[in-house]
């Protein structure tokens, strides 16, 4: 534990500088961050990759998980206007003689010149202090998924994040488990935790199907000659930052009292947006529901590609129905359908 001494507040001159994004424009910054932001903006080259390196201290007496909130907001030259915002949320020591640089990766969107990077501090009743000279430097290339050894023994999340989204890209559950595995030890947060949760979900998913259930509801009574046309997700917005199953068992739910709304009992699953998903949702509610008539253009289906979150994606829906999940689904929803 440490009292931070040498680390001064921030003052009105500095957040006068940071209203003109020049905070830490000249020497080293050894300052005790606020709630309030505190930003320096960079020029940017082209679309190189380049990085600075920080220390943030905490007073705390272990290290302090998202202790530190940085925004990056990438803009074009003459505008004010965002091409991209990104944010980290960085851990913090608590000795100085342990602190461990931590490295914030900018990669610059088509068209951005600048890049304003906002430091502040999140936690309330810890001090948090930010030590290093805020200057760019691009002698190393950014790291890539052949890299992934390296950084998952460092304690850079920015890193981790730009590994995790080429994972992502490449559709590498493999890598993208064992990133998230290891920023979810770094960090607290809820975003990491939704989406390992949701990637060991759609493993899962390929495997056994739909294994969730909806105990309790009310049977559906409604009029077989009565469709309800299921062409758009229906549950609030609110489920999108739940775990992949979570938002599925909230689609199936609000499904259901739609379907009991309108007195159908005849389900037509359309061809559209979120198709897969809107499947993976009926086929759950048909285990609580199973006098639910289901019409489905499979053909149609089976030809397209079907993507569903960012850890399911088919070049097409034969590729999904052929894994063993996928039979499940099919089995639960193919004997009414078109």
């Amino acid at each position: 534990m440490t009292t931070l001494a040498g680390y001064r507040r921030l003052t009105k001159r500095d957040f006068a500088l940071s209203k003109m994004a020049a905070f830490g424009l000249v020497s080293r910054q050894k300052v005790l961050l606020a709630r309030r932001p505190v930003m320096r903006r960079f020029a940017l080259v082209g679309r190189r990759a380049v990085h600075f390196d920080v220390c943030f201290l905490t007073d705390a007496q272990m290290v302090a998980r998202d202790a530190v909130h940085v925004q990056v907001t990438y803009r074009p030259a003459f505008s004010a206007r965002t091409l991209k915002m990104e944010e980290h949320q960085l851990f913090a020591d608590p000795h100085p003689a342990q602190a461990r640089r931590q490295r914030v990766w900018l990669c610059p969107p088509r068209g951005a010149r600048f890049a304003d990077v906002a430091f502040a501090r999140r936690t309330r009743g810890q001090k948090v202090a930010l030590d290093g000279v805020l200057r760019l430097a691009a002698g190393q290339a950014k790291p890539s998924l052949a890299d992934i050894d390296d950084v998952l023994v460092t304690h850079d999340l920015t890193a981790m994040s730009l590994l995790l989204a080429d994972a992502e890209k490449a559709g590498n559950r493999a890598a993208a488990q064992q990133l998230l595995a290891r920023m979810q030890r770094l960090s607290h947060s809820h975003e990491i935790f939704t989406n390992l949760a949701s990637l060991r979900e759609a493993s899962d998913l390929e495997r056994f199907g739909v294994t969730a259930s909806l105990p309790g509801l009310e049977a559906l009574e409604g009029d077989e000659d009565v469709v309800f046309d299921y062409a758009a997700w229906v549950s609030p917005p609110a489920s999108d930052g739940l775990p992949f199953l979570k938002q599925v068992r909230a689609e199936a739910l609000a499904l259901h009292g739609l379907l009991r709304g309108t007195g159908a009992a005849t389900l037509h699953i359309a061809a559209g947006d979120r198709l897969l998903a809107r499947m993976l949702a009926a086929a759950l509610l048909r285990t609580a529901a199973p006098t639910m008539k289901i019409r489905l253009d499979w053909h149609g289906f089976r030809k397209a590609p079907q993507q569903c979150g960012p850890w399911l994606r088919y070049d097409s829906g034969a590729s999904f129905l052929a894994t063993n999940g996928g039979k499940a689904v099919e089995s639960a929803l193919a004997a009414d359908a078109l």
